[in-house]
């Protein structure tokens, strides 16, 4: 399996949004030292906000409770874990962005977390 570029790379000219979601990755992967969580979160955050096609700064607590719940490319309903896996990694992208200065508010917090069993 030959590794993707990211998009904000394969662009000659990245968004100030791109930018920003690499420089969150970038983080992760440094503070992590887990370049699969890194890859994982890389899955989830572009398809999310190319499929949005909205900007972070207008996303809508409404528009991230569809994605968390929605049915996704294996075409299942997600499990509790994965509603919770795809929570955690928008909102650690948000955090991100409120310490950044870019936005300042959460729309993830608006989010129930699934319980564990």
């Amino acid at each position: 399996m030959n590794p993707q570029p990211l998009p904000a790379i394969a662009s000659r000219d990245p968004s100030a949004w791109d930018q920003a979601l690499y420089a969150c990755l970038v983080e992760k992967g440094s503070r992590s030292g887990s370049r699969r969580t890194v890859e994982s979160y890389g899955r989830m955050l572009w398809p999310f906000f190319a499929d949005l096609g909205n900007t972070p700064g207008r996303v809508k607590p409404a528009e991230v409770l569809g994605w968390v719940h929605g049915i996704g490319k294996a075409g299942r309903t997600p499990s509790a874990t994965t509603i919770g896996v795809r929570i955690a990694c928008l909102s650690s992208y948000y955090r991100f962005l409120i310490r950044m200065g870019l936005v300042v508010s959460n729309p993830t917090d608006a989010v129930e977390r699934p319980r564990s069993i």
